[in-house]
Parts: structure tokens; C-alpha cells; sequence
């Protein structure tokens, strides 16, 4: 399916079990979160790719989205 539709390919990453392995704290939580609300890296580098995944290297790299209060 996959090579078929290659924007699903997300879905191969979140079941690989790599996702739990590299998200362990409160912090990795809030980064992960704020990947995926749209947080973004100094040159604009984003955290989600559906024809990859999540960029788990670059998650603390994002500043804060926009739909984040300063209390999340």
C-alpha cells in the first residue's frame, strides 16, 4: 500500500515502536506535541513529513508554535 500511496508511509514510523523508544520524558512529550502543532526550525525545517514520519532529531530544535500557550 505504501508504494501506492507514499503519504502513509507516517504510518510505518509511528508503528515501529522507534517513536516510544526516543519519547521518554515530560520534555520529549512537549516537543514531540509542538512538532506536531506546527512548530518550526530556524530555517523553517518541520517535524512531520507523512512521506517519512517525524524528524525525531530536530524536535528540540523547533520553536514554540503559535497554538501553544506559554503555559504548555
Amino acid at each position: 500500500m505504501i508504494k501506492r500511496l507514499p503519504n502513509f508511509t507516517y504510518q510505518l514510523h509511528l508503528a515501529s515502536g522507534e517513536i516510544e523508544e526516543a519519547i521518554k520524558t515530560k520534555d520529549d512529550i512537549r516537543a514531540f506535541l509542538n512538532g506536531l502543532f506546527g512548530g518550526k526550525g530556524p530555517n523553517g525545517e518541520v517535524a512531520f513529513v507523512a512521506e517519512k514520519g517525524i524528524n525525531l532529531d530536530g524536535l528540540k530544535k523547533l520553536r514554540k508554535t503559535r497554538l501553544f500557550s506559554d503555559e504548555v
